[in-house]
């Protein structure tokens, strides 16, 4: 059955090596995800020669392919950028509130020493 599908892909696609690597490439992003371009129940390697025979996948694909590889890096590349920055700010904010709490804390001790002083001052004034 693939037999038959490979001679009908060299009415599109003349050279039978670049017809192999077209394949190879399709039935690999068709094994990672795409959608088939032709409606057929086979094995990724099978509905590759098909899409080459019907004409659907040109050599052209491996530029677009490249492209769509590129595309898709970039933009999960600005995705982990825009989460490291959502981390940071909460970093940020988290770091600020502790830096409150302990500025805050150590304002009461500094408040709580100043009185214990005051009354221990008051208490030695009221001996003499």
């Amino acid at each position: 059955m693939a037999r038959v599908t490979i001679e009908d892909c060299l009415a599109n696609i003349d050279n039978a090596f670049d017809i192999v690597t077209l394949a190879s490439r399709r039935a690999k992003d068709l094994i990672d995800g795409s959608e088939p371009l032709v409606d057929c129940k086979d094995k990724p390697t099978v509905v590759a020669l098909r899409e080459i025979a019907a004409a659907e996948v040109g050599m052209d694909y491996f530029k677009t392919s490249s492209k769509e590889k590129i595309d898709n890096k970039l933009q999960d590349a600005i995705t982990e950028e825009e989460i490291i920055s959502e981390i940071n700010q909460s970093y940020n904010v988290t770091n600020q509130e502790n830096l409150t709490e302990v500025f805050e804390e150590n304002e009461q001790e500094t408040e709580e020493k100043q009185e214990t002083e005051e009354a221990l001052e008051t208490e030695e004034a009221n001996k003499k």
